[in-house]
């Protein structure tokens, strides 16, 4: 599984603007597709399921992508290639550049912005591939594709406190945070 996020200051334009979303999961899979190719040497046709989420743990806005991407794809002679998802340093830095050209190209940012953005150390852009799906592994793909497709707020993380009658929201960071009255 791949995931995909954006700086806290592009953020607010996911808020404002839906379609977006569709521009960064389109541009997400022309990335992967071209370095799929790329490490081909060829052109493949890989797959991938990508869905967006407006939310992390914390319920902030958080707009980031979670990917299940195959490890390879198919040439025009239906051979495989598996090509394994290694350091996604480099990977992680195009997708940097190609979301900041597409906020040029839509005039979200000017030339100034982009430049800046390009030149922080920290961009607060990311790329994770940590979690990892192994063929037959039936459970974990499930449990994946559950994570993906779930809400930002799950019944089992809120609690209603019966004496002060407040609705507490609890995570694996912090157990108990108030959520309202």
């Amino acid at each position: 599984m791949l995931t995909f996020t954006v700086p806290k200051l592009l953020r607010p334009y996911f808020r404002h603007d839906s379609t977006l979303f569709a521009e960064l999961m389109q541009l997400i899979h022309r990335m992967i597709a071209d370095f799929q190719s790329a490490a081909a040497g060829r052109p493949v046709t890989g797959a991938a399921v990508l869905a967006y989420q407006s939310a992390g743990d914390f319920l902030r806005f958080h707009p980031h992508v979670h990917g299940i991407v195959l490890e390879g794809g198919f040439d025009r002679q239906g051979r495989f290639c598996h090509i394994p998802f290694g350091n996604l340093q480099h990977m992680e830095q195009v997708f940097r550049r190609r979301v900041i050209a597409l906020f040029l190209q839509r005039k979200f940012i000017d030339r100034s912005r982009a430049a800046s953005l390009l030149a922080w150390q920290h961009s607060g852009f990311s790329l994770d591939g940590s979690v990892a799906l192994y063929a037959g592994d039936q459970k974990a793909m499930e449990r994946l594709a559950q994570y993906m497709a779930r809400p930002p707020i799950s019944l089992s993380k809120v609690v209603l406190e019966e004496q002060g009658g407040k609705v507490l929201f609890h995570t694996r960071y912090n157990p108990y945070r108030f959520m309202s009255t």
